[in-house]
């Protein structure tokens, strides 16, 4: 049924039409040709424009082409479908300037822009563009007072591969994006090129488990992406500036600086041991001022922002009322901002105004005063990542993370200065990880209820009793934007899923000879072709399948848990095709055989692959310690024989009550036993 203006009849329905008898046919049939001639009429008299775009094009006029024709158009006619298709699409910014009356103006032809000045509106239901420009086109950059960002859909055509074989084809990444409250197709500013920011610590106490969870996942997210063919700046600051470091400072007799360098320090060890490498700025905040003020001042200059009291000197504060779109991130009210970090007699005009600048107070040291054009102070800790953020990616980049704690206020503010400041998107993509919980509470370092429980969580304790890869995997196994259930059931549970897979990594190298980290040199290159494998193509496709699953899961909003759990599925599979051709004990039908020869091959292969996937999530860099050696302690070695040779007599004395007490107590003192075809191993 066919409904016409929101009403329905009987009679006619029934054949399509609605409303009062024929009526409704004439009134259908009138517009459509109204319809058929303005379109008529369009084709008759094309502008120069579509005529020339059309010339251009080797398929004729460029709205009238097939899906697949614009996209062969739009790469140059030379790349084909499947391979656009299978990649990430990507956009590059083309310079804009904002008028006196707040609206975009591209130097780009219309024709290269997402829209024309007179398409962009301050209303956010206003912003769609034309339904006849093809996709990416369409693709809506929503960013301060309804700007939008310009794009050039022909600068570059290149395409992006990974470096993956044997899949069909690699699906577009898709992220969820804080700001659309939605996934969204990752489609960076630069072609091939990605910028991330990610907020840091607060250096004034130890970091704890929960400082170590944004780094461990966009360290994840940056091996992925140049997995997939990017090239990625990933930017993490150091917040050495704030309220909180001159009172510990205070507290400790010691300097801010002092305090800074150490407990920095202690992060940065504490990140190499987690295997977090990729990170390529990580700017402080005491050493980017002069950014900071210069951003300040262009807030000044365009009246968003002003200094308290109305004199030359004192606190500067960001106007909220200036920005029309406040609170388009966390979905807040200005008024929600009122009594965040507010100070005791300052003179703001609104209650919701943050402060950019704080001018220094008496009692204050001298190494927090800096020189500014409002006095000596130092800076707010909004405008402390805008600046070195921008600093380092430019006024638009790709990727913003950060806790989900900070959405409001901190970067809520972010975007409301960054943007009122260039006129421009600040980050097209606003990625917020869950929080690590502690008996249902989020873990803080104000919180004076659990300084007993973040003396255990901090870095350095857990770094002592579990390694960088165990608390790594801990982390990746849960989806990044759930929150972290820390406990020592839970560690410990990982723990044994982690050693899951170095199990199979020793049994690979017992059983084929060599092991799958041998000439590891840094680089990760998945190579698996699941044709022509002779007599082992059935589990050459099931590799295959794994490998693809893999990736479908990071490709997904990196799907960490879900890349993880194909890793499980692919080393299960790995083991049963050992044990289905008896590689272990030699004891197949055609031992000795070229056949078992080319199984060892194929399940070395295939462990050399799933090494090579957890690699890209910051897992298997190096080789675990082996079962019996823990570390080369010849002494622990000979007393573990002499156990395990104890047992082995008892058992085969059919005295089980004494194999079983020697198993017991060794797993009380946290030793496992792992009986196999050829001996027994163990482990701790």
């Amino acid at each position: 049924m066919v409904a016409y203006r929101g009403r329905t009849t009987r009679g006619h329905a029934a054949k399509g039409f609605t409303t009062r008898g024929h009526a409704a046919r004439r009134h259908v049939a009138r517009r459509l040709a109204a319809f058929l001639l303005i379109h008529m009429a369009v084709g008759w008299f094309a502008t120069p424009a579509v005529a020339d775009r059309s010339a251009a094009s080797p398929h004729g006029n460029h709205h009238t082409l097939r899906p697949h024709q614009r996209v062969r158009d739009r790469l140059g006619g030379d790349v084909s479908v499947r391979a656009y298709v299978a990649q990430p699409p990507s956009a590059v910014a083309v310079p804009c300037t904002t008028t006196s009356t707040g609206w975009a103006t591209c130097k780009a032809p219309p024709d290269r822009c997402d829209a024309s000045p007179s398409k962009l509106s301050r209303t956010p239901h206003q912003r769609n563009l034309p339904e006849h420009l093809p996709h990416p086109a369409r693709r809506r950059y929503h960013t301060h007072r309804g700007l939008e960002k310009c794009t050039d859909k022909n600068a570059d055509k290149s395409t992006f591969k990974g470096t993956v074989t044997g899949q069909a084809s690699i699906m577009a990444i898709r992220i969820y994006n804080t700001l659309s409250g939605k996934k969204e197709n990752f489609e960076t500013v630069k072609p091939g090129h990605v910028g991330i920011y990610l907020c840091g610590p607060t250096v004034y106490k130890p970091s704890h488990i929960g400082h170590a969870v944004g780094p461990i996942i966009f360290d994840s997210i940056k091996r992925y992406l140049v997995h997939r063919g990017f090239k990625v700046t990933f930017v993490v600051n150091i917040t050495d500036v704030d309220d909180k470091l001159i009172e510990e400072a205070e507290a400790q007799n010691t300097t801010v600086p002092e305090l800074a360098d150490r407990v920095t320090k202690m992060y940065l060890d504490a990140m190499a041991e987690l295997g977090v490498d990729s990170i390529d700025e990580m700017p402080k905040a005491s050493e980017h001022i002069g950014d900071i003020v210069n951003t300040i001042q262009k807030l000044i200059d365009k009246d968003a922002a002003y200094v308290a009291g109305g004199g030359d000197t004192g606190d500067v504060y960001f106007d909220v009322s200036k920005d029309e779109d406040y609170g388009k991130l966390s979905n807040r009210k200005p008024e929600d901002q009122a009594g965040q970090r507010v100070i005791e007699g300052s003179d703001k005009r609104n209650p919701s105004d943050f402060a950019l600048w704080k001018s220094a107070k008496p009692d204050e040291p001298a190494e927090v005063r800096y020189d500014s054009p409002w006095g000596s102070g130092r800076p707010g800790w909004h405008i402390e990542c805008s600046a070195m953020s921008m600093r380092y990616l430019g006024e638009t980049f790709d990727i913003h993370g950060g806790g989900m704690d900070l959405i409001f206020p901190h970067h809520e503010n972010e975007v409301a200065q960054s943007e009122t400041a260039n006129g421009c998107t600040f980050a097209t993509y606003w990625m917020h990880h869950g929080l690590t919980r502690f008996n249902t509470k989020k873990i803080s370092k104000s919180d004076t209820s659990m300084q007993d429980a973040l003396k255990k969580m901090t870095l350095s304790n857990l770094l002592s009793e579990y390694t960088g890869e165990q608390l790594r995997y801990f982390i990746l196994s849960t989806h990044y934007r759930r929150p972290i259930e820390f406990s020592d059931g839970e560690l410990e549970g990982k723990k044994k899923g982690l050693s899951a897979f170095h199990r199979t990594f020793e049994r690979i190298e017992r059983v084929c000879g060599k092991a799958v980290f041998v000439d590891y040199d840094g680089s990760v290159g998945v190579e698996w072709d699941a044709s022509d494998k002779g007599d082992f193509g059935e589990f050459a496709s099931d590799v295959d399948a794994h490998i693809k699953a893999f990736h479908d899961a990071m490709d997904e909003d990196f799907n960490t848990a879900s890349g993880i759990a194909s890793l499980f599925d692919l080393n299960n599979r790995i083991n049963r095709f050992m044990e289905d051709c008896k590689l272990d004990t030699g004891a197949g039908t055609e031992a000795g055989t070229d056949t078992e020869a080319a199984g060892k091959d194929m399940a070395y292969a295939s462990a050399r692959v799933m090494t090579d996937l957890g690699r890209l999530l910051g897992l298997f860099q190096e080789a675990p310690k082996r079962a019996g050696s823990d570390g080369g302690d010849e002494i622990v070695d000979s007393l573990m024989d002499i156990l395990i040779a104890a047992r082995a007599e008892a058992r085969n004395a059919k005295q089980f009550a004494i194999a079983d007490m020697i198993r017991d107590r060794l797993t009380e003192a946290g030793v496992t036993l792992e009986d196999r075809a050829d001996g027994t191993g163990w482990r701790r």
